[in-house]
């Protein structure tokens, strides 16, 4: 928490300047968590469909 001990346009306008700026980083790190998770389910998905293939070829060869 930031405390401000400016008056008048200089006060406001830091203020202002500091919520724009936490707005910014709050978008930006939902902006990752979804780019994150678009990543991460397909991933994990062909890792297991990697891993039933591969038991199939070796099941095949025994």
């Amino acid at each position: 928490m930031t405390i401000l001990l400016f008056s008048g346009d200089a006060g406001h306008s830091l203020l202002r300047r500091s919520q724009v700026q936490s707005e910014k980083m709050s978008i930006l790190a939902n902006l990752a968590a979804e780019v994150a998770d678009k990543i991460s389910y397909p991933v994990s998905l062909n890792v297991v469909n990697l891993q039933l293939a591969l038991d199939e070829v070796f099941d095949v060869r025994s």
